[in-house]
Order: structure tokens, then C-alpha cells, then sequence
């Protein structure tokens, strides 16, 4: 007796779901293979780690932030320099190191040569505030002789950070940064510069309440002469 219609096309459709499930089956054996063969490799591989060095001794909150200024030009050089600033981290409490700054105030320059992209630091180290920069040039011309540099390098009123009211020294340098060299220090106030024709330099500031002014020559930044200003004979 021949098979129904109906019970041939349930075999069809059970032959067709087995093919699928044997193919899924095949499929679900070889991904287990696969996730096998691959997770071996890679327990003979070697660990990796990424290493970031800390320092313990410094709170993430007080390490410096640093950044660098605008570019000034320095006329009649093939330089130009750039001031070193950090900002304030606002620390609080007990005297600690970060308490020696300032913000906005510079701390270093970069002196960069146009010509062949060389660079160098004015100083080593981080350590001075500068509290001012001139670029010094002769009355008759433009181009910029010497650079004097007004630094502060000791907490002299014990606020336990370094600012305008501590101590300056007086330092020069060439145009380009090289040859720095601090012909003052100890002073309490700074009161001016004249550039003169003859390769020297006067100075006007004042030690210990009293006023002193100085002549520098400016070829091998030493001092030429060092006095005191007479006092004025009060009348009555």
C-alpha cells in the first residue's frame, strides 16, 4: 500500500531537520575545537604587563604641572625663548616643598636657535623663581645686548614659599641664555637699569634699607664699582 502524501512529506521534513542539526552540531564542535587549540597558545605564551612607575613619596596631587609660555623674539639674535611656568597645586597644612611656588610665575626659560632647532635650559633645574626678565639694548640701537634676570632663590621671610617679597639676586646673560652668571644678591628692593654707551651697565637697588648702585661691565659681567648712596644731613 503506498505511503500517504501527507507521511512522505513528514519524512522529507524530518530529513531536512536532521541535516541541519547535524550540521549545527558540527558547527557548536568545531568552535569548541577552535576556543581549545587557541586558549593553549596562549597559556604558552609569555604574561605581558604594562609597567607605570609612581612615586610614593608624592601624592598624585601635589606633582608639579608644568607649562611652557609664549615665544619672545630677542632682537638681533638668532634666538628666541620661552618661559617655564607651573601652576599652583594649592597646597595647605605643613610646610612641604610644592609651598615654594607661585603660580604663573616663571621658573626657567628654553633658549631656542632658529637656525639649526638647538635647545638649552637657563638653568639645570627648576628650583629659582624668576621674578622678572629685561632684554637689555643700547639706547642708539635695537638689538638686544644682554638679558638681566631678577631671581629668587631662598624663602627670606619664612612664609614658606618663594615670592616677590624674598630676597633677589641679579643675574646677566647673552642674548642667546649662554654665559649666565649672578653678579648680586641680597637685595631687598630693585629699583632700575641704564644701559650705557661705553659697554657698561648701572644699577640702582637697595641692601638692607640702604640704596646702592653699581657698574657692571657688561662684556664680562663683573662688577666695575659698588657704592652706597650718600645719606641726606637732616636739617631742623
Amino acid at each position: 500500500m503506498k505511503e500517504s502524501k501527507f507521511s512522505q512529506m513528514v519524512k522529507y521534513m524530518e530529513g531536512i531537520a536532521t541535516i541541519i542539526l547535524s550540521g549545527i552540531i558540527i558547527l557548536i564542535v568545531i568552535s569548541l575545537l577552535y576556543i581549545f587549540i587557541i586558549g593553549i597558545k596562549q597559556d604558552n605564551q609569555p604574561t605581558q604587563t604594562l609597567s607605570i612607575e609612581t612615586n610614593k613619596d608624592k601624592p598624585t596631587k601635589n606633582i608639579p604641572i608644568w607649562s611652557l609660555g609664549n615665544i619672545e623674539n630677542i632682537e638681533g639674535s638668532s634666538s628666541v625663548m620661552v618661559a617655564l611656568q607651573r601652576k599652583n597645586n594649592n597646597s595647605k597644612g605643613s610646610f612641604k616643598r610644592d609651598d615654594f611656588y607661585v603660580p604663573n610665575n616663571k621658573y626657567n626659560y628654553l633658549f631656542i636657535n632658529t637656525k639649526d632647532n638647538s635647545k638649552e635650559w637657563l638653568f639645570k633645574h627648576n628650583n629659582y623663581m624668576i621674578n622678572d626678565k629685561l632684554l637689555l639694548s643700547n639706547p642708539k640701537q635695537k638689538n638686544i645686548e644682554l638679558i638681566l634676570y631678577r631671581v629668587i632663590k631662598k624663602d627670606t621671610n619664612f612664609n614658606n614659599k618663594l615670592d616677590i617679597k624674598d630676597n633677589q639676586s641679579i643675574a646677566l646673560s647673552k642674548p642667546n641664555g649662554k654665559g649666565y652668571k649672578e653678579i648680586l644678591e641680597g637685595i631687598d628692593k630693585y629699583i632700575g637699569q641704564q644701559l650705557l654707551d661705553d659697554n657698561k651697565l648701572l644699577l640702582l637697588y637697595q641692601k638692607n634699607t640702604i640704596g646702592f648702585s653699581a657698574t657692571i661691565d657688561i662684556k664680562t659681567f663683573s662688577i666695575i664699582d659698588e657704592s652706597s648712596i650718600p645719606k641726606l644731613v637732616s636739617q631742623e
